[in-house]
């Protein structure tokens, strides 16, 4: 459970509408659906229901919120304390980088919770790849950001923030998609289309399929290995086979109906965890460092949970 999950829970709650939520939260429906998805596994059991068109909180739901709002009413208090110890309105520029999920899920709230509280900084976010945004940090082109995929530089600190959900998943189209049960033996028969080099991206969850799969006796067929998720969507999409990516990744092509999500009995699910990074022997900015101080804040109220 994170105060990312949390917040998005409120705006759900207040508005009892998964669009009007995503509106005001800016981030996509699917975006929105997996977080509260993620919540409530988290807590073990639904925070909402259907009822006609709309949704209404669950006896459980209620109760959470009111925690909830304890939670998030503490952390928007200690931001208002920072911002009465500066004095005078907080002006400037703050620059964030981002591998590619990050800046789908959590980046989106995280400065939009920031700029709430700083609308006279101007802020960017530079997404690229996981070794991209790390090299930025450690040459000083960047002072923070979150990844997905961490090298662990000796130069840098690594703060955990959060984890993304790793899935299967096919082509609307593909024969496997109209099949409501699978186990692990009807995705062994399928070729699969992975990330190069299975040390990196969704690696490990990668080797736990290949593996599950060879524990039932089966060589797994690899059809392809791919560069970028980019790459992986596409040869999913043409029909090649199963995919394996952080859902993150499909939330265009999930919001369209173009891939069906794959749940298979006997296979757990996979998570791959986010991280703040910054450099070690530097002083961050005043900006970068109240951004570090709101992150903390949200990673450490959302552990007392």
């Amino acid at each position: 459970m994170t105060v990312h999950q949390l917040r998005i829970f409120e705006v759900v709650s207040k508005h009892l509408n998964i669009t009007r939520a995503a509106a005001e939260l800016h981030i996509s429906q699917p975006s929105v659906y997996q977080q509260i998805k993620s919540l409530e596994e988290s807590c073990g059991f639904r925070v909402y229901r259907k009822v006609g068109r709309g949704i209404e909180l669950t006896l459980e739901g209620q109760k959470l919120r009111a925690e909830a709002w304890e939670i998030l009413d503490k952390i928007e208090r200690l931001e208002r304390k920072f911002e009465a110890t500066r004095g005078s309105p907080v002006t400037g520029s703050l620059i964030v980088g981002g591998s590619h999920v990050p800046s789908k899920s959590v980046l989106p709230t995280c400065l939009a919770a920031f700029k709430q509280n700083h609308p006279l900084v101007q802020i960017t976010l530079q997404t690229r790849s996981s070794r991209s945004i790390e090299r930025s940090v450690i040459n000083s082109a960047l002072e923070i950001a979150i990844v997905t995929h961490p090298s662990r530089s000796p130069r840098l600190h690594y703060l955990p923030f959060g984890q993304e959900r790793v899935v299967l998943f096919v082509s609307a189209q593909h024969p496997v998609a109209r099949k409501k049960d699978l186990s692990l033996e009807d995705i062994a028969a399928v070729p699969l289309i992975i990330h190069r080099g299975i040390h990196r991206g969704t690696g490990e969850s990668t080797l736990n399929v290949l593996k599950s799969i060879e524990d039932l006796g089966w060589a797994p067929t690899i059809l392809m290995e791919c560069s970028s998720g980019e790459a992986v969507k596409t040869g999913v999409m043409e029909g090649g086979g199963i995919g394996i990516l952080m859902q993150a990744h499909l939330e265009n092509e999930i919001r369209k109906r173009e891939v069906k999500i794959l749940k298979i009995t006997g296979l757990d699910e996979m998570w791959v965890s986010s991280f703040v990074l910054y450099q070690k022997n530097k002083t961050l900015s005043e900006n970068a460092r109240m951004f570090l101080d709101m992150l903390k804040a949200m990673d450490t109220n959302s552990r007392t949970r």
